[in-house]
């Protein structure tokens, strides 16, 4: 049995219980000459050494898988247990080991708050915690670190679709009426791809046969076409896309608005400016929300924010935008907004998003260059 002091998110009880596989019992404790601070710009602890300061927290007695399955948690993020001396209410001195980084480097000072922490974050924490522990026992812990922004990305885009308001046609069975009877996660990397068993209600009244389903799991995504209303011109960024390379096309570079993934803590809004920052070097004067939607429900968790973003384009495109440390080598173009349709009537501009903003610009196109 080990004796760990715990001053951060595990201090969350239903956090701690989806970690360990079990319920845990967490006796209150404090850590001397210890203090708790953010990461920069994070809002997730560390734990420093500090004279006179004092970390409030826990003690938790862990063993077998239990503790392997907390270890393996908190190395994820490159904490490991070291020796400590921690102090419980009752005056008495207990032999702990705490997970600490190697390094605190980017340690803040702004004090942490569990409290804080619980109101922005215990939910998508949960949620992202019951799909890491999948990969317990099937994925090193040191391979989780760069998957976690994923894995959090994907419960956020959850917790978005839970708010979705009730429809107003049809659409009256509700996801608690599905019998979901098997759930298999068969491809987990930057994206993940389920294989599930399931019967749903029919219109007819009764139950399908058991239905045996394939998904592919992504976050969900801003995209922002940039416009300059004054000059009539639309900006497009080129790159090359595995979708119409493996379909056998000629052509796998796409033309397409600016588009990423929404990080977590982001709005898609701030999505959108920072993408369109990233992916042409622009700062967005206006964004204006278009529509949101899924792009290909049969078969993608994927949903789609689309913006049309008012803004001063230059007069031509350019290369090297992106991030070359996720791949990115892209081209801008900026076009009159005539020869942009001119493409999509010749079907050359063949990516939806794309295709949907641009009929969505032709119909608002005279108010947005009469208010310009």
């Amino acid at each position: 049995m080990t004796d760990i002091f715990i001053y951060g998110t595990l201090r969350h009880q239903p956090l701690l219980d989806i970690v360990a596989g079990q319920p845990v019992k967490v006796r209150p404790a404090t850590l001397r000459d210890h203090k708790v601070v953010s990461v920069l710009n994070e809002d997730y602890p560390i734990c420093l050494a500090e004279a006179g300061s004092l970390a409030e927290g826990g003690i938790v007695t862990l063993e077998g898988e239990a503790l392997e399955r907390v270890s393996w948690y908190e190395e994820a993020f490159g904490y490991h247990l070291w020796p400590g001396m921690a102090h419980t209410p009752e005056g008495e001195e207990a032999a702990v080991s705490v997970y600490l980084p190697s390094n605190a480097d980017d340690a803040g000072d702004r004090p942490w708050s569990l409290e804080d922490w619980a109101r922005a974050w215990a939910q998508a924490a949960r949620m992202s915690a019951r799909e890491c522990m999948t990969y317990f026992g099937r994925v090193p812990a040191q391979q989780m670190g760069w998957r976690y922004d994923q894995v959090r990305a994907r419960a956020l885009s959850r917790m978005r679709a839970a708010e979705q308001p009730a429809p107003t046609l049809g659409r009256e069975r509700r996801a608690d009426q599905v019998e979901l009877l098997s759930d298999e996660v068969t491809h987990a990397e930057f994206y993940i791809t389920k294989r599930q068993t399931l019967r749903h209600p029919l219109y007819s009244g009764g139950m399908t046969e058991t239905l045996v389903r394939e998904t592919f799991i992504a976050p969900d995504a801003s995209l922002v076409l940039p416009y300059d209303p004054v000059k009539d011109t639309v900006l497009l960024v080129e790159q090359f896309r595995m979708g119409p390379y493996n379909n056998g096309s000629p052509w796998p570079w796409s033309l397409e608005p600016v588009a990423g993934r929404i990080d977590p803590g982001e709005s898609p809004e701030d999505c959108a400016r920072r993408e369109a920052m990233e992916e042409s070097g622009l700062e967005l004067d206006q964004l204006l929300h278009v529509t949101s939607f899924y792009p290909t429900p049969g078969c993608c968790s994927e949903f789609m924010h689309c913006y049309v973003g008012l803004t001063t384009l230059p007069d031509e495109g350019g290369t090297g935008f992106g991030l070359a440390g996720e791949g990115e080598d892209i081209r801008t173009h900026i076009l009159p907004f005539d020869r942009v349709m001119e493409l999509v009537s010749s079907k050359e501009a063949d990516c939806g998003p794309l295709i949907l903003l641009m009929f969505w610009l032709q119909r608002e196109r005279s108010l947005l260059r009469a208010a310009a």
